[in-house]
């Protein structure tokens, strides 16, 4: 992957733990709410880590339903969890970035990188709803639109790394 005829883009967001001398995407599983009445689930308090699945299964780690792999291991396991928020400026074709009356939110504008997956794709998210005319973006869980993109057609990635203790 390279940003826009520069060098490789690496682009990470969201948790990331490192296990094992790797680093692999993952979500904490909070503890039961005590208000809900329900005792805590099997893997409340432990992180949930994804691997791709098109690589080979990483020791420990279950194919999951979307075809990754996935394991469930204990905060004390892993060396370091971090929260990594990353911007970038999309450089996408004209025809869909064009959000003309929104300044800073079309091309050229930063957006927010809001998760990676292989492939080379990143989804994108900008702004309040409705963007304007960006005929593929679609609404995202935060009112805000959101896209897919190829990392590629991001440049001046900017990220910022929050260590979270374990």
């Amino acid at each position: 992957m390279t940003g826009a005829g520069g060098p490789p883009v690496r682009i990470r967001a969201g948790f990331v733990a490192e296990y094992r001398g790797r680093e692999y995407a993952c979500v904490p599983i909070p503890p039961a709410d005590p208000r809900s009445g329900e005792g805590p689930g099997p893997d409340a308090g432990k992180l949930h880590l994804r691997a791709s699945g098109a690589e080979p299964c990483p020791e420990g780690f279950e194919e999951d339903r979307w075809l990754e792999w996935s394991a469930f291991v204990r905060r004390d396991e892993v060396t370091r969890l971090v929260f990594v928020h990353t911007t970038a400026v999309w450089t996408g074709p004209a025809a869909v970035s064009a959000v003309a009356s929104r300044p800073g939110a079309g091309r050229g504008g930063r957006v927010v990188v809001r998760a990676v997956q292989d492939g080379g794709e990143a989804v994108i998210d900008r702004g309040p709803w409705p963007p304007g005319d960006v005929v593929a973006a679609h609404e995202g869980d935060r009112s805000a639109w959101e896209m897919w993109v190829p990392v590629s057609s991001l440049v001046d990635v900017v990220e910022e790394t929050i260590e979270v203790p374990l």
